[in-house]
């Protein structure tokens, strides 16, 4: 079934190539090169507007709402509870969450797309807000996000690609044993 959606996918990425490259002949040479970030940019709404068009065609409110209620129900607990262990506020975790699910919705790029939070920077963020507090923390996402769009307009996401899985295995299992590691003290009350 997976791979239909990914064939579907990239029919849609077909067309929407094809439209820009028509956009981008059609345009003056001065304001937009084949390789600046417009042209990312302009794929990225075009692919946008697709599937919203595609996601408001079909009446699926009733299983929307359903699909909804469930992920609230794994996602706002987990959202506190990596807030809490991050050492902010659990409202961060709530607030994060909603704006977090909002923004990921709107700009997804996919109706199948998974978002939500995740425990694998929780040592990082729990470092940052030790170190120089919540303003901190704030500073760090805000760069991350700044330079995460910058990574997206360049068009520079497809280098991820070249990223070797066991790369990807070996610091999801590095963060794995240090939170263990962290949480081991805690389960057998003592202190190390």
């Amino acid at each position: 079934m997976s791979w239909v959606r990914s064939s579907r996918n990239n029919q849609i990425k077909d067309q929407i190539q094809k439209k820009s490259a028509s956009w981008v002949k059609s345009s003056t040479e001065n304001e937009m090169e084949s390789s600046s970030p417009w042209k990312y940019l302009h794929q990225s709404v075009d692919y946008w507007v697709h599937d919203l068009k595609e996601i408001l065609k079909k009446p699926t409110w009733g299983s929307d709402l359903t699909a909804g209620i469930t992920i609230a129900a794994v996602a706002l607990p987990l959202n506190l509870a990596l807030a809490v262990a991050s050492g902010l506020p659990a409202s961060t975790g709530i607030i994060s969450g909603a704006i977090g699910g909002f923004l990921a919705g709107l700009f997804g790029g996919s109706r199948w797309q998974v978002s939500g939070p995740a425990a694998a920077l929780n040592v990082m963020v729990f470092t940052i807000v030790a170190t120089y507090g919540v303003a901190g923390a704030a500073a760090a996402a805000l760069f991350c996000g700044v330079f995460s769009i910058s990574l997206s307009l360049f068009g520079l996401g497809k280098w991820m690609n070249q990223v070797p899985e066991a790369v990807i295995a070996g610091f999801t299992t590095g963060v794995g044993l240090k939170l263990l590691d962290q949480q081991i003290p805690h389960l057998f009350g003592v202190d190390i």
